[in-house]
């Protein structure tokens, strides 16, 4: 008997050993490209560069000029308005989306595709388009509000208001669809029986899409949610070519601040600074996310 559980055990440590081996090459990869850029920036946060000498460690001094900055705290509210109303925005857009395409239409296969565009456009190459759709003198989006309606030419990126707005706009056309396919899928798993039941109770359509669909969508939801507030606080491409943070910094989200910290003022622990406390942000709302997400899954076992 203890001859088989010591060959059984040696038969593991085996099996373990090769996976270990196999794994090398990924560990090392994330390693190289994750985990030393993460501690390396964490390490700069803590310092202070200068010439001829490198870099000094000056303990917190980094986030206390950080934490005192009026330009910071702006920035943290700019992209806190700019991640709540680009996920709003694209959730219910996406949502909608996903509740058209998932009805019984001819060419429904095309009209998936087509709205999975947008989603595949590089963040360049959408800017540049909304750009010169949105121009004050020779945007098409303006040249038809003064055609058909009479409306003079809309500021829509020199103005502090509008070019919000158009950054939410843009930032949401471009995220909606990846809620569309997540939503879509969830949508096709909801067995048919449970709206057939609902049917035959007298339930209505907006009956069955409050305790039928949105319950069958819960898991899907969160993930979108998660991963779209993610992308908007850590959006930087998109707003960039739009904007560049303008006009008079109304649009100057966290990411496109740290740019300016290392690539203009070269202020490079500083902005290692910012980086690390976007990076905590986040890393606290996925772990709230995962908690609530726990939370329900336990109580649905229930």
């Amino acid at each position: 008997m203890n001859i088989a559980i010591l060959w059984g055990l040696r038969q593991i440590h085996k099996i373990v050993n090769s996976i270990f081996l196999y794994l090398i090459p990924t560990l090392a990869l994330m390693l190289l490209l994750v985990a030393y850029p993460v501690f390396y920036e964490l390490y700069i946060s803590f310092t202070q560069r200068y010439l001829g000498v490198g870099y000094i460690y000056v303990g917190l001094k980094n986030y206390f000029s950080l934490f005192s900055s009026n330009l910071f705290w702006h920035s943290l509210r700019i992209t806190a308005t700019y991640a709540v109303g680009s996920v709003s925005l694209s959730f219910v857009w996406g949502l909608v989306l996903a509740l058209l395409v998932n009805e019984r239409v001819k060419a429904r296969t095309l009209f998936r595709a087509i709205l999975l565009l947008p989603w595949v456009i590089p963040p360049v190459a959408a800017a540049l388009t909304f750009r010169w759709l949105l121009h004050e003198r020779l945007g098409l989006v303006n040249y038809i509000l003064m055609t058909l309606f009479g409306v003079p030419p809309v500021p829509w990126l020199s103005n502090e208001t509008f070019a919000m707005i158009t950054g939410i706009v843009a930032n949401s056309w471009k995220i909606a669809p990846f809620g569309m396919v997540m939503i879509l899928g969830a949508l096709q798993s909801i067995p048919q029986e449970l709206y057939e039941a609902a049917e035959v109770d007298g339930a209505t359509s907006i009956h069955k899409f409050w305790y039928v669909t949105l319950p069958g969508c819960r898991g899907a939801m969160l993930t979108v949610l998660l991963m779209e507030i993610i992308w908007s606080f850590c959006s930087f491409t998109l707003l960039f070519a739009l904007t560049e943070g303008g006009p008079l910094n109304a649009t100057l989200i966290l990411p496109i601040y740290i740019y300016r910290l290392s690539f203009q003022e070269f202020d490079f622990c500083l902005a290692a600074a910012a980086s690390t406390v976007l990076l905590m942000i986040m890393s606290l709302w996925t772990a709230l996310y995962l908690k609530y997400k726990e939370e329900s899954t336990e109580h649905i076992g229930r």
